[in-house]
């Protein structure tokens, strides 16, 4: 059985498309998209603002890589997230060098782990 082909419609939602038919199965929003309204407001205002941001926040912060949306999914998905972290856990960045940056959605708090 040959899987679906998936097309990018937007930056923000992709489409599924059976292989034989080229009929639309059913809409797969991006990870972004689905968790938007749970996402704290303020990382909400600044990636629908930046689409991202990269830099050095000195000595004690270090350097944050805070990942674009379409970024945001393509870790999901290369890295195999969905198996490895619970649902609560929203990775949106790293720290250039190994470490990523997450929110825990339980919390609703903006602390990063």
């Amino acid at each position: 059985m040959t899987p679906p082909l998936v097309c990018v419609v937007d930056a923000s939602v992709a489409v599924k498309l059976d292989s034989k038919s080229k009929e639309v199965q059913s809409p797969v929003a991006d990870r972004y998209t689905q968790l938007r309204s749970v996402l704290l407001p303020s990382y909400v205002e600044f990636i629908e603002s930046h689409n991202g941001w990269e830099g050095d926040l000195g000595d004690d912060l270090g350097y944050v890589v805070i990942w674009n949306r379409e970024t945001i999914q393509e870790r999901w998905d290369d890295y195999q997230m969905a198996e490895y972290l619970s649902e609560h856990w929203f990775a949106f960045g790293s720290d250039g060098g190994g470490e990523m940056l997450c929110f825990d959605l339980r919390s609703g708090t903006d602390r990063v782990f």
